[in-house]
Parts: structure tokens; C-alpha cells; sequence
């Protein structure tokens, strides 16, 4: 068997060889991004990670709603109406009308 070369095999290599480096300046470029991809990501996990510890600040301090209801329901309780209120105000009229009445009776004698 007599293998002769074709007139186009070294074309073919040539081809072949810039196929072969166009595949490889590929892979460098995607390597390129794919870290950059990785660095992206790690600044948003950093991020994330900060907007976490802000909002576990956050519940910390926070009220909750039973908390909340109890303290408003305890404030209703001990919470002064307006009706106490006038009353409390009449009487104290009343008596200052009644304690005037008497000193002037007491300064007229």
C-alpha cells in the first residue's frame, strides 16, 4: 500500500492548527470571564453577608406583634378616660367653690 499526500493535506494542517489556536484563545478567554464571574460573585456574597447582619440587627431589636398587643392592651387598662377625667374635675371644682365660699364666709366674720 503506497500512501501518498494529498496536495491539500498541508492546507489541511494549516486549518487545523488555527482551529486548534482559535479553541485555545477561546479557553483563555473563558477562563478570563469565568473569573471575573467568580470574583462578581464573591463581592455580592460579601454584600449579602453585610445586608444579613443588618437585618438580624434588626429583628433583634424589633417588637413583636404579641409583644406589641400586650403592651397596648396593658396601656387601655391603666389609661385615664375622659369621663374619669370630668368627673375628677367637677369634684375638684366643687370643692374649690365650697373652700372659697367658706374662707370668705371665715374673712367676712
Amino acid at each position: 500500500m503506497n500512501m501518498k499526500t494529498h496536495p491539500n493535506d498541508a492546507s489541511n494542517y494549516e486549518v487545523i492548527e488555527q482551529v486548534v489556536h482559535a479553541v485555545n484563545s477561546l479557553a483563555a478567554r473563558f477562563d478570563d470571564m469565568t473569573d471575573a464571574m467568580h470574583l462578581f460573585a464573591d463581592s455580592v456574597d460579601k454584600r449579602f453577608n453585610s445586608v444579613d447582619k443588618r437585618f438580624d440587627k434588626i429583628e433583634s431589636e424589633m417588637v413583636t406583634k404579641t409583644e406589641l398587643s400586650f403592651a397596648f392592651n396593658k396601656f387601655k387598662t391603666t389609661m385615664v378616660t375622659k369621663g374619669y377625667l370630668d368627673d375628677k374635675l367637677a369634684e375638684h371644682h366643687s370643692e374649690l367653690v365650697q373652700w372659697t365660699r367658706s374662707e370668705i364666709a371665715r374673712s367676712v366674720k
